[in-house]
């Protein structure tokens, strides 16, 4: 993780929530392609049940 002086030193205090705001995104993102893999594997592993 980057310090926030880092951030404060180059361009100012609003990088850094951007770069947060980002991450969180990013971050979001992450889980729906995870979830959505997950599902699959699920609906799969059903029909092999069948």
């Amino acid at each position: 993780m980057v310090s926030p002086l880092f951030w404060y030193h180059h361009g100012g205090n609003n990088s850094i929530f951007v770069f947060l705001h980002n991450f969180i995104l990013i971050e979001e993102l992450f889980k729906e392609i995870i979830n959505e893999k997950k599902r699959k594997q699920e609906i799969e592993w059903q029909k092999k049940l069948e």
